[in-house]
C-alpha cells in the first residue's frame, strides 16, 4: 500500500518517505478527510532503518508548513514492524526489539501466517488492547495520538 501512495512533488529535495507522508496527506485533503492514521514499518534498526524513520518524521513535521488547513494526522513509525505491534496487543513483552523471524514464529503460535492482515485482525480484536506491555514504545506513541485525538 505505502508504494501505491504518491510522492508529493513540491521540496522534491527531501527523501522518499517524507515525501509519502506529504503526498498521503496531501491525497487525504484533497478528498476532504477529517482525518487520516498510518503507520510505516521501520524494518530495520540499521542505518537504513534508521534514515527511513528520519525521513518520515521530516514528513510529518513539514506537514503544518506545506498542506495548511490539512486534515487531523495521525501518523507512526512502527518498531520494527507492524507485525511487531500485532505481537503487543497479543500481550508480548520487547516484541518490537525480536528479530522478524522471532516475530514471524511467534506470530504463527497465534495462527497468524506471514502478511495475513485477516488473522492479524482476529487477533487484534480477541485481545482488544488491554495487555500492551510498556515497552511497546512506538505502539502506545501511535495509540495516545490517536486517543488525544477522539
Amino acid at each position: 500500500m505505502w508504494s501505491k501512495i504518491p510522492h508529493y512533488q513540491a521540496g522534491a529535495h527531501r527523501g522518499a518517505e517524507a515525501r509519502t507522508v506529504l503526498g498521503l496527506v496531501q491525497w487525504a485533503k484533497e478528498r476532504k478527510f477529517d482525518a487520516i492514521l498510518f503507520s510505516r514499518d521501520r524494518d530495520s534498526a540499521k542505518r537504513e532503518g534508521k534514515e527511513r524513520e528520519r525521513s518520515f518524521n521530516e514528513g510529518l513535521e513539514a506537514i503544518a508548513s506545506q498542506l495548511p488547513s490539512h486534515p487531523a494526522i495521525v501518523g507512526e513509525m512502527a518498531i520494527e514492524r507492524l507485525e511487531s505491534w500485532v505481537l503487543a496487543v497479543a500481550g508480548q513483552r520487547k516484541s518490537e526489539s525480536l528479530p522478524d523471524a522471532k516475530v514471524d514464529t511467534l506470530l504463527l503460535a497465534q495462527g497468524v501466517k506471514a502478511k495475513d492482515t485477516e488473522a492479524m485482525t482476529s487477533l487484534i480484536h480477541k485481545y482488544r488492547l488491554v495487555q500492551i506491555p510498556d515497552d511497546a514504545v512506538s505502539l502506545r506513541s501511535w495509540l495516545n495520538k490517536i486517543d488525544k485525538l477522539l
